[in-house]
């Protein structure tokens, strides 16, 4: 069931932040990576019961959580490849949960 235009950010959180969780562990170690498998569910799951606005607000926490675990984590860090990252993760994600959420 859809919600209207309230959007619960508590809830919306948990779920793209255990979901980034789940892929920043998949990512900084490689032998885990059978968690990526089921690393979506949960972002998946609260996308498709929101509306296209909290889809979006969904994806891009979802990518700010990732891009905050796994780009600090690199040695060659820098401020402006931290923005582009997580700015383009953004749209990207952002993107991915509005279609996914009008499929």
């Amino acid at each position: 069931m859809k919600t209207g235009s309230k959007i619960q950010v508590p809830e919306s959180l948990l779920c793209g932040g255990s979901s980034a969780l789940l892929i920043s562990i998949a990512h900084l170690y490689p032998q885990y990576w059978p968690v990526a498998l089921i690393a979506l569910v949960p972002f998946l799951w609260r996308v498709i019961s929101t509306n296209p606005r909290g889809a979006m607000i969904q994806g891009a926490m979802l990518a700010t959580c990732y891009v905050l675990v796994v780009s600090p984590a690199r040695p060659d860090w820098n401020p402006n490849a931290f923005l582009t990252t997580l700015l383009s993760l953004n749209l990207v994600f952002a993107t991915f949960a509005v279609i996914v959420n009008r499929l």
